[in-house]
């Protein structure tokens, strides 16, 4: 509900409570008394200023709101095009960017950087399979997933182990 439907609906409530009040006064002194009644104007002035007090309050909630929603919540996901071989302690430039709010992860350095402290979820995967195992002789597939306090400014990235090589897929990461 808009903040300007709220304040109509506000007058209208303060303009009933007042020709309920205004009523009950006329009845109380006399339907042709001339006397002016200073305390229907005190309860006017009084309902007129807790509608735009209500108004106000509605005006900065909505508004409020609508900030909260065109903030981006720092989230990316990404992944590689096409295989690559990659160096000793390499890190991964993944080149097709999937979402990227905020614009917080870099392809052109494969470095993701906090913009808000906060605890942030990470992912990412080699190959194409989503689980793998090491069964001793070799790694195969498989994802890793941290979680991970950042403060804002701290740097992320998905770097090759100290073998000769390895093969990234995909990374994500998001905060929550």
């Amino acid at each position: 509900m808009s903040y300007e439907l709220l304040f109509i609906n506000a007058i209208v409530i303060a303009l009933m409570a007042m020709h309920v009040y205004v009523y009950g006064r006329e009845r109380e002194i006399g339907e042709n008394s001339t006397k002016f009644d200073i305390s229907a104007t005190a309860v006017m002035f009084f309902v007129v200023l807790m509608a735009m007090y209500v108004y106000e309050k509605a005006k900065g909630m909505w508004e409020n709101s609508a900030k909260r929603k065109q903030i981006d919540i720092p989230a990316f996901s990404a992944s590689m095009t096409n295989a690559k071989v990659l160096g000793t302690t390499e890190i991964v430039q993944f080149d097709k960017v999937w979402t990227n709010n905020g614009n917080d992860y870099d392809p052109n350095t494969g470095i993701f950087k906090s913009p808000i402290n906060g605890v942030y979820q990470f992912s990412f995967t080699n190959e194409n399979r989503l689980v793998g195992v090491y069964p001793g002789n070799g790694y195969n597939e498989g994802t890793a997933n941290m979680v991970l306090n950042l403060q804002k400014g701290d740097r992320v990235y998905v770097k090759c182990g100290g073998g000769d090589h390895g093969y990234i897929h995909t990374a994500n990461g998001y905060w929550y």
